[in-house]
Parts: structure tokens; C-alpha cells; sequence
């Protein structure tokens, strides 16, 4: 799959699996590759990351496994990412 190259301005915050930038224009969830966590004085700024998008999809686990956390559905993720805070 060819990656495509984005622009995401949006609100740096931080889940369980990495940090990510919720997008300002539709509330989508972008994880950024590399990036385990905004530090404190990051979290909840206005921020535009540039890379490469990679989309991938995952499907629920069986029902005969043991239970662990995942993205179920299109997981959306910025590759070499490059961020700047404020407009």
C-alpha cells in the first residue's frame, strides 16, 4: 500500500498505546509512530504534524482467547512524523 503524505492540525494528547492528535477538522484519531508520549507541557496544545499516512485494520480477537486490549476497526498512523505547536 502507498503511503500518502498528510497534514493533521489538531490537539496533541496521549493514550495507553503511544501519542496521538485528534484532528480539529473531524475529531479522527491519528497515532504518531515513534512518539510513546506528549510531555506535559504538550498535552491538550494545538499542533500541525506533517508525515506519511498508514491506515491499517484489524479485526475483533476470537472468542476463545484470553482477552486483551486492542484497536478494533481502521487504526490511523503517522509515520515519520514532524510537529510545531501553535497555527
Amino acid at each position: 500500500m502507498k503511503k500518502q503524505e498528510i497534514e493533521i492540525i489538531g490537539t496533541s494528547e496521549n493514550t495507553k498505546i503511544g501519542a496521538v492528535v485528534i484532528s480539529k477538522e473531524n475529531n479522527e484519531i491519528y497515532y504518531l509512530d515513534g512518539l510513546k508520549s506528549w510531555q506535559e507541557n504538550e498535552r491538550g496544545k494545538l499542533v500541525t504534524v506533517t508525515g506519511l499516512l498508514s491506515v491499517t485494520t484489524t479485526m475483533p480477537q476470537e472468542e476463545n482467547n484470553p482477552i486483551i486490549q486492542q484497536i478494533v476497526g481502521e487504526k490511523k498512523t503517522i509515520l515519520k512524523p514532524k510537529w510545531k505547536f501553535g497555527n
